[in-house]
């Protein structure tokens, strides 16, 4: 790696089946065989049942605990953190950076085609890929399938038409090491 500065939390967002947590993870581990780094995955610190009519998707709990580990993470050392998880407005962006302040937070949006994220998907919900605690995909009956996929791809469409994101990634022909060197470029050419 160059050695232009990387910013200290880094998040990885899109649409369910993505990459998010797969490249994100990658993308850790290249930044922690150079600097201690940390990674965390915002659907895993949210499991608290049943969801707040005020906060239902979760996103002052996750903040509030993003908020609360990075500070664990920095008095371990940890240069960076990579985060992964779903925001699909400016609001609920301001919630994280809000919690996050003054640490700056470089978000990423991962894009790919409507094809390869219905794919990716039927592949999740067959098994394919590691077993996720909370996954709710794997196993899926087609009907369910076919709403979360088409839930999936609205979630897509409306991310990019709000613009979020301070930069963007198209995973559609990439692989997960392709991605999270591209991901590295980006951020060093930042």
């Amino acid at each position: 790696m160059s050695d232009a500065p990387i910013p200290p939390v880094i998040w990885l967002c899109g649409p369910r089946g993505v990459g998010k947590s797969t490249i994100g993870y990658s993308l850790f581990t290249r930044l922690n065989q150079v600097t201690k780094s940390a990674y965390l995955d915002l659907a895993q610190i949210a499991f608290c049942h049943p969801v707040p009519p005020d906060d239902p998707h979760h996103h002052t709990l996750k903040a509030t605990t993003l908020a609360a580990c990075w500070p664990t993470f920095r008095t371990a050392a940890a240069h960076h953190l990579v985060v992964s998880g779903t925001v699909t407005t400016s609001d609920d962006l301001d919630t994280y950076r809000t919690a996050l302040s003054p640490t700056p937070l470089t978000l990423i949006r991962l894009d790919a085609s409507a094809d390869t994220l219905t794919a990716r998907l039927a592949l999740r919900a067959q098994g394919s890929g590691p077993a996720i605690p909370g996954d709710d995909i794997r196993g899926l009956p087609a009907p369910a399938l076919r709403a979360l996929t088409e839930n999936a791809l609205r979630e897509a469409t409306a991310t990019q038409a709000a613009g979020i994101g301070d930069l963007t990634l198209d995973t559609t022909d990439l692989t997960v090491q392709e991605a999270a060197d591209a991901l590295l470029e980006m951020l060093r050419a930042r």
